[in-house]
């Protein structure tokens, strides 16, 4: 399809003030018909070759230089290189031979690499040429690649990366090589897939769901596939020449980053690498991996240049404009932003006092200021299309807030007639081949209007086809403005001239925080078309002032580093352990985690060497002395801490704790006054907390008031008051009442005196001189209530807790350091000791971190883990897999030792296909929820079984001394789907069972696909312990499920 729009003049420049204005409409030329058919499905081959080993042993060394690019536009390029390794023979891994425990678990490569040398050095015309300039970074990619070396390309977005991934496929191509591009999402792979086949001829694709020419010489696949590939030892494996790993930064997440080391580390060594990532600071240190791991060169060709340079503004909430806070040179404008956030001072302050007042007068005035934020938006986007800064993404966080924005701008009209004419003909040939039922879904229904007005939404809850012809759409220009969530930004080619934050902040799971540098720049990326736009815009949305430091690391920060995710699973070690001589520590002592931990050793080493010179070089007077002191000190403190827990509880103090009495509490405050007792809401027996009335710092309330020794006569230090002696007006210093709210756990002794309550404005003062008059009163010490006299404690550890901490006391009062009079001395004596004894403290811990960073990580993992699938019945007690391991090395989408004992301990055997597939949906449902839709009775006690299992494997693994609790892990598989996949199995329509959960339509239609990857998983585990029954089942399950639109064809195939 021809591109609607080839360029923006780029001549006007925002105005600092930009006054709301009505929207325009785009004037636009109509696009070529956007309609892509849908291949049939073919069935995944299963390879049964057994995974063979590389005998690479010999080490590495490496290179690191940094250097100019000859053309002088900025871009560096940093290469790691590995010396030629001696070779060993090949020996290969199977039952009959023996191997090394550390070999490598992939295909030993053919060639020697003095032959791949000479092969290198055959003078081959270019494997492919391109009708425009190369940029400086990749004719340094592609020279790398021609001496048959591996790189990593980390360039922005759109800078053009994906020129070396294509040159590396037409090298393949050329040389009658296989080449393998990795993908980390399936609708990606699709996306690739088409490009690529638009440009070489042999190319197939397979993702699981979709299996097209999987005989090709370029292969399209998603990460997890090609992992697969390599534990079974795949044929094609063995003819892979170059593995292009796109979007490699992926390796950074936390649950399938794993998926891309094992790969990585899986491959053989004479296969070449081209990794593709957004800019990472750290670029260098990966390639230093790849080079120890694989015994090749590895480059990093790192750039920063941004072919569209960007220019960053921020809109305060109800502002009157916009204000420039980053231009496209990359300066930030501090006096800019200070003003942008002194604009919005007065209405934050608004903010926090309607929120914390709970009249009907606030709660209209915080849904006024709501609606004053659909109101900038739309002024936001009115100016857009004004000034055709169009198209323009406005990031969201959240699906509902894309929704909701969304539907907010549904009759702003931001197409031409003849736009909307495409938008309808493109969306009808997309949703041709859906039922007439699943062409009246609401998702369906409601998103044809706001498509034809130019305006779209993509988020993770929609359904992928609505999906796909969205991104269709935008990438024709036939959408102004796309409504979307962070997802969008994560891979998809699908660049706008303006990016839009509806927000700052985000939810991440557990707080809501501003965006980091790495999410900015990956957002933010998408602003700029190349060739298009001679510049992107990037306007923030703000509603609460943000620090301007803060400010500056997010928009001109750093990207993220990529850092491993690495952690073990059960299917990667029975997958490593099922293979003679295999060793599962190869995979952690090789992986990135261990090359990082293992980087930082030299720089701890120069830190304790530091420390320890620092440590000879510290004198403390009198050590011995105070050593023993402070130990004294200490030992009374934990002491008084073992009495309180007996003695302060409610039942115990309750009857005594009143306003007026004196108490000690135990975080340095020392003595205060009981200003009132809060009890629980529900048992009014129960003392919830204990305001009191301290002596604090005057000059910092939060701190304790402690008498300025050094500077005056100790003798008035008792009263709370000291006199300066170069003070001019010899004027005493006195503790400022302060009012601190403790648990019983704080309070550390109960006297016998209480003081009397005053009434009037002057309480906690009146409070505070008569706490300290008692104290000058009584200079030996507060009179305290006994507990067991008084208190009448019956606890048997409480004499002998007190006998102890009365002998440690009378020790304490010997003590020669506790003696001294001298206080400043005193103090200076364990102020000194303490430092010292702090830098030990630091060289301990430093000692110990060095240690665990040479050792073995996730040793004591890998034991407890192996611990557990011995317990299990998964192998044996000499490490041999048996039936149930087996089964375990072929699931991969779920909890593989549930599914495990589900089909192996007979709760699967007298379940129908439907019911199995309701159950199993347990397992790949992941979403967090506040509460799970209903269970019906036919289904309930499959869930209570799974819940059973589950518990007992969670008391298996804590057991193992791997921390779980047992309900918690249980819960973790929720019982959302089990009604609609049972439903659906039964042939219900797509509607009605959305109707039965509140789940997303889209949420739906992901976790049904994962279900059927989980059922041929288990196809495939029942026909490898020969239960043919069970076989038939799981692909019956399949063939119930896979039909109408959540098994439609993707638009890009």
């Amino acid at each position: 399809m021809d591109k609607l729009f080839s360029a923006f003049d780029g001549d006007e420049e925002l105005d600092s003030t930009l006054e709301p204005s009505s929207p325009a409409k785009a004037s636009t030329s109509p696009a070529q018909t956007a309609t892509a058919a849908a291949s049939t499905a073919e069935k995944t081959a299963v390879e049964n070759d057994k995974i063979s080993e590389d005998k690479e042993t010999a080490p590495a060394t490496k290179r690191a230089h940094q250097e100019e690019n000859e053309d002088g536009d900025g871009d560096v390029a940093m290469s790691g290189e590995a010396a030629p390794a001696k070779r060993q023979k090949t020996v290969s891994a199977d039952a009959n031979e023996s191997a090394p425990a550390d070999s490598v678990l992939a295909e030993h490569q053919e060639e020697s690499q003095e032959n791949d040398a000479a092969e290198a050095t055959v003078e081959k015309p270019p494997a492919k040429t391109y009708p425009f300039t190369l940029d400086g970074f990749q004719r340094e990619a592609i020279g790398y690649l021609e001496r048959n070396e591996s790189v990593l390309v980390a360039a922005h977005t759109s800078a053009g990366k994906t020129v070396v991934a294509e040159y590396a496929i037409a090298m393949a191509l050329r040389d009658k090589k296989r080449v393998v591009y990795t993908s980390p999402i399936k609708a990606l792979s699709n996306q690739k897939y088409r490009d690529l086949a638009d440009e070489f001829e042999d190319v197939g694709l397979m993702t699981g769901d979709v299996t097209i020419n999987p005989h090709a010489s370029c292969l399209v696949m998603t990460t997890e596939i090609l992992r697969s590939m390599l534990y079974r030892g795949s044929e094609v494996i063995r003819e892979v020449a170059y593995a292009v790993f796109d979007e490699v930064h992926y390796m950074r997440d936390r649950e399938r980053g794993v998926v891309w080391e094992e790969a990585i580390l899986l491959l053989p060594h004479k296969v070449r690498f081209v990794f593709l990532s957004a800019t990472i600071p750290n670029a260098q240190q990966f390639c230093d991996w790849i080079s120890k791991t694989h015994f090749q060169p590895c480059h990093a060709v790192y750039t920063d240049y941004r072919p569209t340079p960007l220019q960053h503004y921020v809109y305060p909430a109800s502002s009157t404009g916009v204000y420039l806070i980053v231009d496209e040179k990359g300066k930030f404008h501090v006096d800019t932003f200070e003003k942008a956030m002194s604009s919005m001072s007065s209405s934050n302050l608004e903010d926090a006092v309607d929120e914390a007042s709970k009249s009907k007068e606030a709660k209209k005035r915080m849904m006024a200021r709501r609606r004053d934020k659909m109101g900038d938006l739309l002024s936001i986007i009115q100016m857009i299309m004004q000034r055709n800064y169009d198209p323009a993404i406005v990031f969201s966080f959240s699906k509902k807030d894309c929704e909701k924005y969304a539907a907010q701008l549904s009759k702003l009209s931001l197409n031409t007639e003849d736009d909307k004419a495409m938008v309808r003909k493109v969306f009808k040939n997309a949703i041709e081949a859906l039922n007439e039922d699943d062409k009246d879904l609401p998702q369906v229904r409601s998103l044809l209007p706001l498509l034809e007005r130019g305006i779209g939404i993509h988020h993770g809850g929609l359904l992928p086809i609505l999906k796909e012809v969205t991104e269709i759409l935008f990438g024709e220009g036939l959408l102004k403005v796309l409504f979307a969530t962070e997802t969008f930004a994560m891979g998809i080619n699908m660049p706008a001239k303006t990016v839009v934050f509806s927000a700052m902040r985000k939810f991440d799971g557990s707080d809501f925080r501003f965006v980091s540098p790495g999410e900015y720049i990956q957002m933010s990326g998408r602003a700029g078309r190349r060739g298009l736009d001679d510049r992107g815009i990037v306007i923030q949305m703000m509603d609460e002032p943000m620090e301007t430091a803060q400010a500056k690391e997010i928009m001109s920060g750093q990207a993220n580093p990529l850092s491993s995710s690495f952690y073990l699973t059960y299917n990667m070690l029975l997958n490593l352990m099922r293979v003679d001589d295999a060793d599962p520590e190869f995979v952690i002592r090789n992986s990135l985690y261990t090359f990082q931990q293992e980087s930082q050793i030299p720089e701890l080493e120069a830190d304790l060497r530091k420390l320890e010179a620092k440590l000879e070089a510290m004198q403390v007077d009198r050590e011995d002395e105070v050593a023993n002191y402070n130990y004294l000190k200490s030992q009374c403190s934990q002491k008084e801490a073992q009495v309180a827990s007996l003695v302060m509880r409610s039942d115990v103090v309750g009857p005594f704790l009143k306003p007026g009495r004196l108490v000690q509490i135990n975080d340095g405050w020392g003595w205060a006054v009981i200003l009132q007792v809060k009890r629980g809401r529900e048992d009014r027996n129960v003392i919830a907390s204990v305001e009191v009335v301290v002596a604090s710092d005057p000059s910092n309330p939060g701190l304790p008031f402690v008498a300025p020794q050094d500077e005056t006569d100790t003798k008035d230090v008792s009263s709370g008051k000291g006199r300066r002696k170069n003070n001019k007006r010899d004027r005493p210093v006195r503790p400022e009442p302060a009012v601190r709210e403790i648990s019983l756990e704080n309070l550390l002794q109960i006297s016998t005196l209480r003081v009397h309550m005053p009434t009037g404005n002057q309480v906690h003062d009146t409070l505070l001189r008569s706490m300290l008059e008692v104290k000058r009163r009584h200079p030996e010490g507060v009179p305290c209530m006994s507990p067991v006299k008084d208190l009448k404690v019956k606890d048997p550890k409480l004499p002998v807790l007190l006998q102890n901490l009365t002998s440690l006391q009378a020790k304490l009062e010997a003590d020669p350091i506790q003696s001294m009079t001298d206080l400043v001395a005193k103090r200076e004596l364990v102020d000194a000791f303490m430092q010292k004894f702090n830098v030990r403290i630091e060289i301990k811990l430093l000692k110990k971190e060095i240690r665990n960073k040479k050792s073995l990580p996730m040793k004591d993992k890998l034991k407890s883990m192996k611990v557990v699938l011995r317990r299990l019945g998964h192998v044996d007690k000499d490490g041999v897999i048996q039936l149930k391991g087996r089964v375990g090395c072929e699931i991969s989408t779920a909890d593989e030792l549930i599914l495990t004992e589900l089909l192996l301990g007979g709760s699967l055997n007298e379940l129908t296909p439907a019911h199995i597939a309701s159950l199993l949906s347990c397992l790949v449902f992941t979403e967090n929820g506040e509460s799970e839709d209903p269970v019906p009775d036919e289904l309930a006690p499959l869930y209570e079984n799974l819940q059973k299992v589950a518990k007992r494997i969670g008391v298996v693994q804590n057991d193992a001394n791997i921390p779980t609790d047992p309900e918690e892990f249980a819960k973790k598989f929720r019982s959302d789907l089990m009604n609609p996949v049972f439903q659906w199995c039964k042939g219900a329509r797509f509607s009605q069972i959305c109707e039965l959960t509140s789940v997303f339509e889209g949420t739906i239609i992901r976790c049904v696909r994962r279900l059927v990857e989980l059922l041929r998983q288990l196809a495939i585990a029942a026909r490898v312990i020969g239960d043919v029954t069970m076989e038939q089942k799981f692909a019956k399950a399949v063939d119930l499920i896979k039909r109408d639109i959540i098994f439609a064809a993707s638009l890009y195939l």
